[in-house]
């Protein structure tokens, strides 16, 4: 239980803190539990207290001095301890996430499955720290200090790294660590602390699935796929070829047996010529009857396109008809070969960088619904659906009645 006189000296301030602890030099702080949300306590004196289990979110705890301060299972998220001296503190199960640590003392720290996803650690002292099992994910480590630190379980993986962090002598067994991190660290570590790490390569996951050999066959894959309408999108555009000129060659043939009738001399009588307009006249009616060119239905080649995939390929001379059994399933296949074709650009580029620049690629498919993980996971999903529906139109196929 929180000491309400510590609780309130802490909301009050580090001058407060500092008053106290000149009266009081042997007592130490017991804030077990207290709830210290955006408390201001910067450069407080808070060594060895007791802050177990304690909310501070969001807390400002910037160059505090927190040696063997107990912060086990503590809410530190978002807290400011840029600067703050948390050498041997017990930090084990603290939740430190988006924390800022920037130049931070956290030598000897225990730090055992704490949370610092996203956490700024950019050159802290880390030297001895125990972070087995610490959740590290996209945490900054520029200019760190990570000698002979525990990393053992931990997870580095879209952790900010370069060449200034010090890997010297670290403790890495079945460490998650991306292909750039595990770059860094290979001048660190030995053969066989190489091997434990647990690598995740993004860029090889994209590789395996869209890269050689799978890489063509989703290819020749998409083109099947876009085969029939683009064969559709040919016989129309020739089609309409063909129309224009034949057309075109029956006025033609109109205007020079009209030209001619003026030049007949046989009979002067005009209705001699009369007849002979009209014979015209009826024969190209009939020409354009039997090819069906009388008042034609004009549309764009995109609307005839549009109104074939709608009405799944019938009727669609007549007008919309909407088939959903053929819509829907052609919406899905071409969403799931949309996904799958930008997933093999971005593989093409990454390898094409990689191939150019000579050195590792740092790529990472990131999180949440914006980053590329997302159109991988939507590509698996699609997969099983593009594959649901192969199957079905197979059965229908199979089950269809014939003749002997």
């Amino acid at each position: 239980m929180a000491n309400p006189e510590h609780v309130q000296i802490v909301r009050q301030g580090a001058a407060a803190i500092e008053e106290f602890l000149e009266k009081y030099p042997d007592v130490r702080f017991d804030l077990t539990g207290a709830s210290l949300m955006g408390a201001g306590s910067r450069g407080a004196n808070l060594r060895d207290a007791n802050l177990t289990g304690a909310n501070l979110y969001g807390a400002d705890l910037s160059h505090a001095n927190l040696i063997g301060a107990n912060l086990r299972d503590a809410n530190l998220t978002g807290a400011n301890l840029i600067g703050a001296n948390l050498r041997d503190a017990k930090l084990s199960g603290a939740d430190l996430s988006f924390a800022s640590l920037s130049l931070a003392d956290l030598s000897g720290a225990d730090l055992s499955f704490a949370n610092l996803s996203g956490a700024d650690l950019s050159f802290a002292n880390l030297s001895l720290a125990d972070l087995s099992g610490a959740d590290l994910f996209r945490a900054d480590l520029n200019g760190a200090n990570l000698n002979a630190a525990t990393l053992n379980g931990a997870d580095l993986s879209g952790t900010r790294v370069r060449s200034t962090v010090v890997f010297e002598g670290v403790t890495c067994y079945q460490t998650r660590v991306d292909r750039s991190t595990a770059e860094y660290m290979r001048d660190h570590l030995t053969h066989g602390q190489m091997m434990d790490l647990i690598i995740a390569d993004d860029l090889a996951t994209l590789r395996g699935e869209f890269s050689g050999l799978w890489g063509a066959i989703h290819l020749i894959s998409i083109l099947v796929f876009l085969l029939p309408y683009a064969w559709f999108l040919v016989q129309q555009s020739l089609a309409s070829r063909v129309r224009d000129n034949t057309e075109s060659a029956i006025y033609s043939i109109e205007a020079w047996a009209k030209s001619q009738s003026d030049h007949i001399t046989i009979v002067s009588s005009e209705s001699f010529k009369t007849a002979v307009e009209s014979k015209i006249q009826q024969t190209a009616k009939e020409w354009r009857e039997q090819l069906k060119l009388e008042q034609p239905q004009e549309i764009s080649i995109l609307a005839a396109l549009f109104r074939y995939i709608w009405n799944g390929g019938n009727r669609w001379r007549e007008g919309y008809y909407f088939n959903g059994s053929s819509f829907v399933p052609f919406v899905c296949v071409a969403l799931y070969n949309a996904l799958r074709l930008t997933l093999m650009i971005k593989t093409i580029k990454l390898e094409t960088l990689e191939s150019v620049r000579k050195l590792p690629v740092v790529f990472s498919m990131g999180t949440g619904w914006k980053s590329w993980r997302a159109v991988y996971k939507l590509n698996q999903i699609g997969y099983w659906v593009a594959l649901g529906l192969i199957l079905k139109s197979t059965v229908y196929f199979l089950s269809t009645s014939i003749q002997l």
